[in-house]
């Protein structure tokens, strides 16, 4: 039941720059959304059940009218998202970073960048690190590295500024071992792939390929391949350790990209006539196409069960959703302007897992205790420390012998676990399970004064009487 953050933002257009970023995940089965719709009006985050489509919340990004967020990292503890803002300039001087507290769906804090117009943004494997990808500083295009590691001297602040050149890149992705950052760097004519050395800090580039425009760039799971979209109408598909790559061409302008769980298929979303192509990753052919309900479906993501693939379309369009078992459209929901990206994140943040016990809070009945998460009958303890998870009335047998310890008569003998007449003597060793219990012997009505005394086995002396005048009056 683990479900998303999907990033939904805007490109920018002649007249207005609109940033969506979705995030979903899953709170007790339901699918939580956030969107980010930042016209020059708005600055909110609007937080909604995808199930439901209704909107619970919309926080504040930013610190001007006029955000414009593009993209989003994502912790994995989720506690904080970062995304940048795209056009935070009349604040900062620069541009800026917002962080995002996802426990109180709140902003907690920005960050200033010192170059214009932050795109692409990545955490490092370890988390320590935030690279942001500019399209304008001096010179143009830089990596800005701050510093995110809790607790550290120079937190949320700047600590290097890598010049790479290009414009800008839109889109970025880990590898597996989260030691490096690919991105795509758009520089004229002919587009670059290039990496991150997340420990040393420097950018190389793997490959210029000429005549390209490049959009989006996916890692297959092992590492050994990164995908590039072209608008120019490619895939290409790329050894990220010899720069050697291949392109299959799709007649289309190809946009984002999704990787099948199993890494056999890769969906690629065009935009131009709406549609979405699917790409054999072993035979790097495509292999069949579904048209979408709306025009230039530029944006894709996989949720991560890979059972559904959402789709944005530039312009307003709601969003659409492909089961990629039956490779049907479902009902699309929503109203969504200008989506450039779609990305998802589990929703632990929203759900957290105070014990670590693997259960989320909200399924737990102890989760301030690791060693319990259910408690069956409801008597306040666990059921594994629960000798009688289904008894609300009995919760410990302390000599084993399956009658629980309210009930059990002799809690602290095994053998013996009730005591019919009361007498003190259980019922299995108890030679009498119906003793006379007068205080003192009763003879034919007439008290005797004498003491009634028991034995081990469960026999009073009136029993031993008792027992001896019927005897007699028998015979």
């Amino acid at each position: 039941m683990k479900r998303v953050w999907s990033s939904v933002v805007s490109k920018v257009s002649a007249l207005a720059l609109v940033a969506t970023v979705m995030i979903s995940h899953s709170v007790r089965g339901q699918n939580i959304g956030i969107v980010i719709e930042s016209l020059h009006a708005k600055q909110t985050v609007t937080i909604i059940d995808t199930v439901t489509q209704t909107v619970i919340a919309e926080p504040i990004v930013g610190l001007s009218s006029n955000p414009a967020p593009y993209a989003a990292a994502i912790k994995a503890d989720e506690s904080q998202a970062y995304i940048s803002l795209f056009n935070e300039t009349s604040v900062y001087g620069t541009s800026g970073v917002s962080i995002l507290d996802l426990n109180t769906l709140t902003q907690s804090g920005t960050i200033a960048i010192p170059a214009i117009r932050p795109h692409g943004i990545a955490l490092s494997g370890d988390e320590k690190k935030l690279f942001v990808f500019t399209q304008y500083g001096s010179p143009s295009g830089q990596v800005v590295v701050v510093d995110v590691e809790a607790g550290s001297p120079t937190e949320n602040t700047v600590v290097n500024q890598i010049n790479y050149g290009g414009e800008f890149t839109q889109s970025t992705a880990n590898s597996p071992d989260g030691q490096t950052i690919y991105a795509t760097n758009l520089a004229g004519a002919n587009c670059k792939l290039v990496a991150v050395d997340v420990a040393t800090e420097v950018v190389s580039t793997i490959v210029t390929i000429p005549n390209s425009y490049l959009g989006f760039v996916e890692v297959s799971a092992d590492g050994g391949k990164v995908y590039l979209s072209d608008e120019k109408g490619y895939v290409h598909s790329v050894d990220p350790t010899t720069g050697n790559y291949t392109s299959t061409s799709l007649n289309a302008a190809a946009a984002e990209m999704a990787l099948s769980k199993d890494g056999n298929s890769l969906y690629v979303s065009t935009d131009s006539g709406g549609g979405l192509w699917i790409f054999d990753t072993a035979t790097e052919t495509f292999t069949s196409t579904i048209q979408t309900q709306n025009p230039r479906a530029r944006r894709i993501g996989l949720s991560p069960d890979g059972s559904e693939l959402y789709i944005a379309s530039y312009g307003t369009y709601p969003m659409e959703i492909l089961d990629t078992a039956t490779n049907q459209l479902l009902n699309p929901f929503g109203s969504f302007v200008n989506v450039t990206s779609i990305n998802f994140f589990n929703g632990t943040a929203q759900d957290p897992d105070t014990d670590g016990d693997g259960v989320p809070d909200s399924e737990d009945a102890f989760p301030n205790d690791p060693s319990e998460t259910t408690d069956t009958d409801g008597d306040g303890v666990g059921d594994n420390a629960d000798a009688f998870p289904n008894d609300a009335s009995e919760t410990t047998d302390t000599d084993g012998d399956g009658a629980g310890d309210n009930t059990d008569a002799f809690p602290d003998d095994a053998s013996e676990s009730a005591d019919a007449d009361g007498d003190g003597v259980g019922d299995n060793a108890d030679q009498n399970d119906a003793s006379d219990l007068s205080l003192t012997v009763i003879i034919n009505g007439n008290d005797s004064g004498v003491e009634n005394t028991i034995d081990a086995e469960g026999v009073t002396l009136a029993d031993l009487i008792n027992e001896t005048s019927d005897i007699c009056a028998s015979d």
